[in-house]
């Protein structure tokens, strides 16, 4: 297993100096904040919007960090992402970071590698993908799955492999699957929304993301598999994983109130099911023989 290393977290105060709609309800939001620590691949940092009136802040992996911004991918599902989601320009946000265990880079070094995500699971594995990507690693297996075509963040899907669950409505319907491309039969937004969705030239096709993911596994048999997105989506691309022998790593999503520990609210059972571990000190990231999850 590998070891975890400790980064030092900083809280602070951050001012929302970036805020634009890269799919329907879900947001790209930027922070000026300066962190003790570089955040990694994995991490995530609690924010409190400081004048919405929410009691705890909420959990938000980082897309990127660098010269002192902070770049969060902001799903409107309750009431504290869509207070962050909409907080002005200019107003101020309470920001504790780096948390959490980040993916082990050099576990991904020199071997094939398969990312699998589905909704906001999308951005600790488009940070991974920068990372191989940067340090001279081969192009990884980028697969992201989503149920309708308004789902999609297209400008942070360049290079990636989409699914849709839905067809849109230009798209060939029937049995089975179907290809298609963003520049020619997919509409590259839904009507009136003004919405980039899928990237121009990009693949698309009709069918479950893990479609293809046991041949892909087939042809690499020493791949590391790296997931993120809805459980369900998780747990099935996890099973192929396991049937395949790969190494597979997963990062959940998880309620949390405290980003630290403490407050015990999104354990899960270590594998074997005797101990407990927290998602948001021990994880997000795991290998899948460390936990009881498939």
């Amino acid at each position: 297993m590998t070891a975890r290393i400790m980064t030092k977290r900083t809280l602070t105060d951050a001012t929302v100096t970036g805020r634009r709609e890269l799919a329907h309800h879900a947001w790209l939001i930027e922070l000026e904040v300066e962190l003790e620590a570089p955040v990694r691949a994995g991490q995530f940092a609690m924010v409190h919007p400081l004048e919405a009136g929410t009691l705890l802040p909420r959990p938000f992996s980082v897309l990127d960090h660098r010269d002192g911004r902070l770049k969060l991918y902001v799903k409107e599902v309750g009431a504290g992402s869509r207070a962050l989601a909409h907080t002005p320009l200019g107003e101020r946000v309470q920001v504790f970071a780096p948390l959490g265990r980040s993916f082990p880079i050099e576990e991904f070094r020199g071997r094939p590698v398969v990312l699998v995500a589905g909704g906001v699971g999308l951005v600790p594995l488009w940070k991974l993908r920068s990372e191989l990507l940067a340090s001279g690693e081969e192009v990884p297996h980028s697969l992201f799955g989503a149920r309708t075509i308004e789902e999609l963040p297209g400008e942070l899907l360049e290079g990636w492999r989409i699914h849709l669950e839905e067809a849109p409505p230009s798209a060939p319907s029937g049995e089975g699957s179907s290809t298609m491309s963003a520049g020619g039969g997919l509409p590259t937004a839904p009507t009136g929304s003004g919405l980039p969705t899928a990237p121009a030239g990009g693949e698309v096709e009709v069918g479950l993301v893990t479609l293809h993911l046991d041949e892909i596994l087939r042809e690499q048999p020493d791949a590391v598999l790296a997931l993120c997105g809805p459980d369900a989506m998780m747990k099935a691309a996890a099973r192929i994983g396991r049937q395949r022998g790969v190494q597979v790593w997963v990062c959940l999503e998880e309620q949390m109130a405290c980003g630290a520990g403490v407050c015990r609210s999104c354990t899960i059972p270590a594998a074997g099911g005797r101990t407990m571990k927290t998602v948001c000190q021990d994880g997000p990231v795991f290998s899948l023989d460390e936990i009881d999850y498939v």
